[in-house]
């Protein structure tokens, strides 16, 4: 089981690097998606554990075949949401911003906790190109996530 995760990281490194003309969007990422759609419930949870210990740019290359992915098991919106927190690089973290919203809105707060989503506030502070303040729809969907934590 392990080893469809190590050899999942390894494709993925191996390619990164590849700059033929579409060849990681047309080529790479379709098989990357279908064996993240692929894994089992035992394996799609080693993943879970084992990508955030990843570096980033492996990490920034596989979060959109976790979204567009069909695999049940993973927590994509937390996946997403702990991507984002583990991303320095500017460019990737408003890349990741563009489709943040409904990603943290499908957040379940029963399974965060306060320091996460201060830390995920931080974070979309540091990246956003629009100022958050109470009138944004961020700073709304933060304090309701907030309150959820509150309530369990």
């Amino acid at each position: 089981m392990e080893e469809s995760i190590k050899s999942l990281k390894n494709y993925i490194e191996a390619n990164l690097k590849n700059e033929d003309d579409g060849s990681w969007e047309y080529v790479h990422r379709p098989i990357i998606r279908d064996i993240i759609s692929n894994l089992n419930q035992t394996d799609s949870e080693l993943l879970s554990v084992d990508i955030l210990n990843w570096d980033e740019e492996t990490q920034f290359f596989l979060v959109d075949e976790i979204t567009d992915s069909k695999n049940e098991y993973l927590d994509k919106s937390f996946l997403y949401c702990s991507i984002l927190l583990k991303t320095n690089n500017h460019e990737n973290g408003e890349y990741l911003l563009e489709n943040f919203l409904s990603m943290f809105n499908a957040l379940d707060s029963s399974k965060c906790s306060i320091d996460f989503l201060e830390k995920l506030r931080a974070k979309v502070i540091e990246f956003s190109k629009a100022e958050i303040n109470e009138s944004h729809i961020f700073h709304k969907q933060y304090i309701e996530k907030l309150k959820n934590v509150f309530r369990e």
